[in-house]
């Protein structure tokens, strides 16, 4: 059995790297348009006809293993044939195009449209068990409902992208969804819960040694011990956010820093 198996990946294998670079260059750039032509033993042939020869001596071989996967695989290689646009490039490809009209339409302020495109990069994402663009399409969403203040939707969307990015470890953006949290409960008035999340994404600010985040995490600790009437930890707060702001030439976070002082 093994050495079948061996044989038939072997042949697969072989059979794809028959293509050229010329043709790899084709498939990749030009693979899902109908009728692109590559060239077989001097011959020109359809990219389309091709794979459909190389998957039908794979099922010869393959009709000799008793496996049911291998059929399946096939069966699915050949749908994605028929139809390019179940290949993962075109999924991914659609995915990022709706995650850019989703841009597009929040820089119009056009919130309906830009939750639609960005539940459709979720679903998508979804689909090919991608975590990261998954997460990235949960921030998306949630920083949108937080923009039009439904502030328990917002917040369920930015602690299920929390979860997946400290899943990926991905610190810059545990800390960026920290604070998009932190300002959620900022703005609901629990102040402790959000000195709580404000207090974690300034720790990893300064683990990761970003000053941008060191910054702004020290302004929206100084806004919490506004609320708290803590003015004099405030202003000791805002200055020390100022400084780093201004070591590091961000003017627009510098603005901000002395609207509230």
């Amino acid at each position: 059995f093994n050495l079948k198996f061996k044989f038939v990946n072997s042949f697969y294998l072989n059979s794809f790297n028959a293509i050229n670079l010329n043709n790899d260059s084709l498939a990749s750039l030009e693979g899902r348009k109908s009728g692109l032509m590559l060239t077989k033993d001097d011959k020109k042939i359809l990219l389309y006809d091709w794979a459909h020869e190389i998957l039908d001596e794979i099922e010869l071989l393959a009709e000799q293993i008793p496996n049911d996967d291998s059929q399946i695989a096939i069966k699915k290689m050949r749908e994605r044939i028929d139809n390019p646009n179940k290949t993962l490039s075109a999924i991914m490809l659609e995915n990022i195009s709706n995650s850019n009209i989703g841009k597009i339409y929040n820089s119009l302020n056009e919130n309906d449209k830009v939750l639609e495109y960005y539940q459709i990069s979720l679903k998508i994402s979804s689909e090919i068990n991608d975590t990261n663009a998954i997460a990235n399409a949960l921030i998306n969403i949630g920083v949108i409902y937080q923009e039009i203040d439904s502030n328990d939707i917002a917040l369920e969307y930015h602690y299920r992208a929390l979860k997946l990015k400290r899943i990926l470890n991905d610190k810059i953006n545990v800390a960026n969804t920290l604070s998009n949290i932190g300002l959620i409960y900022l703005n609901i008035k629990q102040v402790e819960q959000a000195f709580d999340n404000f207090s974690q994404a300034l720790e990893i600010y300064q683990e990761i040694k970003n000053n941008y985040g060191i910054s702004l995490s020290l302004l929206n600790i100084g806004s919490v011990y506004v609320e708290q009437k803590r003015i004099k930890k405030a202003k000791s707060s805002f200055f020390e956010a100022l400084e780093i702001a201004k070591e590091i030439e961000a003017k627009p976070l510098i603005k901000n820093i002395y609207y509230h002082l």
